[in-house]
């Protein structure tokens, strides 16, 4: 005996629904997903390589007690010794943080030259997941692990320099790490998308990034800078992300800041706006 299959419209309720589940659907199969895998496969390819995690934290540190504890005598920035003045192990801090969350990003993104040899990039551009969602994932994945590590930096460097005086500079800090590892991260992730080789990735963004961390006001103060060199800090887009973050961690008044926190505030995020959109066009084009 046959059975006869009996078709059933849906109801017009079910028929209006269906559209609209579709698109949640598409957003999280073509964004969220692949975005949450690139992220998650970055940090546990990070985790699993404990001398990356000891070599980020540890040489920004050195570089830090080195420099602020051991010749810092010989320094007076922002008017140390005065009334209202800081140590120079006090001044360097920001910029020491910096630094490492600038190493933290071109470590993380360096894996992306790897990512193409290992075949994951080309899984990537023939799927349906948005280029966007790379872009997400990796700057995400930095992101987390560039301020992670840069707060075991301040917690150590607060309590030495006994600086942190209210909490309000440990959530400004977190914030203004969170805008500098995302604008290094893109420029990482740019660079990184379009060479083939691991030395060159490596030696050309310290070659751009090391002099630009350099004349940011993280080392030596805009004040005592010549004015040639005060021009150059004043073109650098580093310069602006110090002035924030050296504001947070120290407070405005501590920081002895070369702009105003009402000009270093929309620069530093026009700057890291306009790395994402680096970062963006690098990896929409094909054959990257």
């Amino acid at each position: 005996m046959s059975e006869t299959a009996v078709i059933v419209d849906p109801p017009a309720e079910v028929a209006a629904a269906a559209p609209k589940t579709a698109a949640p659907a598409a957003w999280r199969s073509r964004w969220v997903r692949p975005a949450w895998g690139v992220a998650e496969r970055d940090m546990i390819r990070f985790l699993r390589q404990p001398t990356r995690i000891v070599s980020a934290i540890l040489t920004p540190l050195l570089f830090w007690a080195m420099l602020g504890f051991g010749v810092g005598s010989s320094f007076q920035p922002g008017g140390a010794g005065e009334e209202g003045g800081v140590g120079y192990a006090t001044f360097l801090l920001p910029g020491a943080s910096l630094l490492l969350v600038m190493f933290t990003a071109v470590f993380a993104t360096i894996g992306v030259i790897e990512d193409r040899r290992e075949g994951f990039l080309q899984s990537i551009e023939v799927s349906p997941a948005a280029r966007g969602a790379v872009v997400a994932g990796k700057l995400a994945a930095a992101t987390a692990l560039a301020v992670a590590q840069a707060a075991v930096l301040l917690a150590i460097g607060w309590a030495a320099t006994g600086t942190l005086a209210w909490w309000g500079q440990a959530l400004g800090a977190a914030v203004t790490l969170t805008l500098a590892s995302v604008a290094f991260g893109g420029v990482g992730l740019a660079a990184a998308w379009v060479m083939r080789s691991t030395a060159s990735y490596h030696a050309g963004m310290m070659v751009v990034l090391m002099p630009a961390w350099a004349i940011s006001g993280a080392v030596f103060p805009f004040s005592t800078a010549p004015p040639a060199m005060q021009a150059l800090m004043l073109c650098n887009p580093v310069t602006y992300l110090n002035s924030l973050h050296a504001a947070a961690v120290l407070g405005p008044e501590a920081a002895g800041l070369g702009v105003t926190l009402w000009v270093a505030g929309p620069v530093a995020v026009l700057a890291t706006a306009g790395s994402v959109a680096l970062a963006w066009r690098a990896v929409s084009r094909r054959g990257g």
